[in-house]
């Protein structure tokens, strides 16, 4: 109950700095975290009863994109001889390597449970630990046992480029890797939802979600006319607040920095959560 009513005094903005600060220093020495967000709030029928309301008024959605970007637009496109440029040139120079994480993107999306829920992936999970022996020379620089950051730059472009494919776009780009790709098997498939690769959970799936989920669409009763096909890559989290502009510059570090939804800090702030720079907070706030 104690821990119900003082994340609504922080919520409505009348908790004491002293007070959230002593309560953050405390948990921290026993290595844990307070999480300040409504939703953890208990309601069981004893707190509901007894605390305060727990009701807000607005469900809000914070969205965030990369820090750096991956890659430039324009190198999605061929260049002035009709060929590839390095971002999905390299994919083309090693497609087995490209197409074995494209199979673990499937193998990972096929273990999904209802609402979109996916096993875990991690860097010793599947095909993984045989990549840093196997393409040590395309993995140079890396710390081992994974991938550098080129690497991460021609998967998130290939995640885009199955996006744009889906929207009817880059379709010669898509037939010269293909071209590329000739006689592999697996072939390239072009699905972004099927197979896309979000990164594993030690780089805290680094480059984003693969798209908006048809059951996504359904559950915020959205046709899946009004979704944009190019949309992914990003990150959304969702909360409940009384006071949505308050929240959203509490997680652009408005202040003392030291507010905001744990997940939102951990993502955006430092320490960083993967070693290509992190994400940063869109603009904007839904509620």
């Amino acid at each position: 109950r104690y821990a119900n009513h003082v994340r609504h005094l922080e919520d409505e903005g009348l908790l004491a700095a002293d007070l959230r600060n002593a309560i953050d220093e405390g948990l921290s020495e026993d290595g844990h975290t307070f999480d300040w967000d409504l939703s953890a709030s208990c309601t069981c029928e004893s707190c509901f009863r007894c605390g305060p309301c727990l009701f807000s008024k607005h469900l809000y959605e914070e969205r965030m994109v990369r820090a750096e970007d991956w890659f430039k637009d324009d190198e999605l496109s061929l260049d002035g001889s009709g060929e590839l440029k390095p971002v999905l040139q390299r994919a083309a120079d090693h497609p087995q390597f490209f197409l074995a994480v494209q199979s673990v993107a499937i193998e990972n999306e096929m273990s999904a449970k209802p609402l979109c829920r996916r096993e875990l992936l991690g860097r010793l999970d599947g095909l993984l630990p045989g990549w840093r022996q196997t393409y040590s020379d395309l993995l140079d620089g890396a710390a081992p046992p994974y991938m550098n950051r080129a690497c991460h730059a021609t998967l998130a472009a290939l995640n885009q480029l199955r996006r744009d494919l889906r929207a009817g776009d880059r379709g010669e780009v898509a037939e010269k890797l293909e071209q590329a790709f000739a006689g592999m098997d697996p072939r390239f498939d072009p699905d972004p939802l099927k197979s896309n690769f979000e990164g594993t959970e030690e780089d805290y799936y680094c480059l984003g979600c693969r798209g908006v989920h048809p059951l996504v669409c359904e559950a915020k009763g959205i046709p899946p006319e009004f979704v944009p096909p190019r949309d992914g890559g990003f990150k959304m989290y969702v909360g409940v607040t009384n006071d949505p502009v308050r929240r959203h510059g509490e997680h652009k570090g408005d202040g003392d920095g030291t507010r905001g939804a744990s997940c939102i800090k951990r993502l955006c702030r430092n320490p960083l959560p993967d070693t290509f720079g992190g994400w940063r907070l869109a603009d904007g706030l839904d509620t």
